[in-house]
């Protein structure tokens, strides 16, 4: 899909799939995340320089520096020093489906549990030394606020800490003061959710004499805050043209003009991928500088967004903002190459769509 201005000016489906396929988007979900939270921020519920303990059932300090709170702000920013425990945080994020998908066909040890904690019992667990989940790999070596560490369970933890601000769950809280503003009908959190309008996934597994593709079954993510949204492109192109034009869709003001851009600006130097130049909250920055490689150009303007990637399927939405309005871009495919990384795949492909997009949008 390419936006410009206040309007989704072109948007295809291909293969099997139309305009109208819900994917999963990833991490992309972040960026819901920190619109929820900076509302929060503005009705006065949280302040972004509290310690988070102030709004947690439990409390939460890096067991290196006990007397360093971590802050909203950290969280948001990717500098509260948590890292991610892939044995234990996988195998409870992902759901039944899909995990014991995982167990058949792809090496990956995933933790069980007996009995499945509730999402505050497994947070708690997971990330204070001596807890039941605890792993010391929980944490990164770093002091909270001195850097970038990207942690999917810190933006978990944001979501968990606006359900408890808020008296709802994250997902219901969402609901009703983002999508249900924004019309995003076509958005969700389960995997029983529009049936039949789901892309399926598929993971390229890149072997020395072979390329096979795998369907995956359709899933869910418990962790809805990291990475377990669900929407389709015109769902996305409301959410990024209240984005591009100071938080404001159709008269609806989702965030105020001064908070969407605190949340856009770079905080932090800090990359999780080769393009990225900075983090904001909740999302990233490009480098203003084209990248070559393979003989080709990847010129993404500067543009501010976010990427994302599950299981055999991977998002990204990036804009350009103007003095007035702006132009983005919304890519998602049902493919990906997670089991066994495909790198020419990747960049010859997946990259070069982003590049051609920007161009057109641009």
């Amino acid at each position: 899909g390419i936006v410009v201005n206040n309007t989704l000016v072109w948007n295809r489906g291909y293969g099997v799939n139309s305009v109208e396929t819900v994917y999963q988007i990833g991490s992309v979900s972040k960026t819901f995340v920190s619109t929820a939270i900076l509302q929060l921020y503005e009705r006065g519920l949280i302040g972004l320089d509290d310690d988070i303990n102030n709004y947690l059932p439990f409390n939460v300090r890096h067991p290196e520096y006990p007397d360093k709170p971590i802050t909203v702000r950290m969280l948001l920013t990717h500098q509260s020093g948590m890292s991610d425990y892939i044995d234990q945080y996988d195998g409870f994020v992902y759901g039944d489906t899909l995990v014991d998908w995982l167990r058949s066909h792809v090496p990956w040890r995933l933790m069980e549990f007996d009995p499945f904690p509730s999402q505050g019992e497994f947070l708690e667990g997971y990330l204070t030394p001596e807890a039941a989940y605890y792993e010391a790999e929980a944490w990164a070596s770093m002091e909270p606020g001195t850097g970038f560490w990207y942690s999917n369970v810190g933006y978990d933890l944001l979501a968990y800490l606006c359900g408890k601000v808020t008296n709802k769950t994250f997902t219901e809280y969402l609901q009703e003061n983002v999508l249900d503003p924004l019309e995003m009908t076509s958005t969700g959190f389960r995997a029983s959710d529009f049936p039949g309008r789901q892309a399926v996934p598929h993971e390229r597994i890149y072997g020395l004499l072979s390329r096979t593709i795998v369907t995956l079954p359709v899933y869910e993510k418990r962790h809805v805050g990291a990475g377990g949204i669900k929407t389709n492109v015109q769902d996305m192109a409301r959410f990024l043209t209240a984005h591009i034009n100071g938080g404001k869709i159709d008269g609806f003001q989702i965030l105020m003009p001064e908070t969407v851009e605190m949340i856009h600006k770079e905080a932090i130097q800090g990359s999780a991928d080769f393009m990225q130049v900075g983090y904001g909250m909740g999302f990233t920055r490009l480098s203003e500088e084209p990248w070559n490689s393979w003989g080709e150009e990847y010129d993404m303007r500067g543009a501010i967004g976010h990427g994302g990637g599950n299981w055999g399927t991977m998002a990204n939405i990036w804009f350009v903002e103007e003095e007035e309005g702006g132009y983005g871009i919304i890519l998602m495919t049902n493919t990906r190459s997670m089991a066994k990384l495909d790198e020419v795949w990747v960049l010859t492909v997946y990259y070069r769509i982003q590049a051609v997009l920007m161009q057109e949008a641009y």
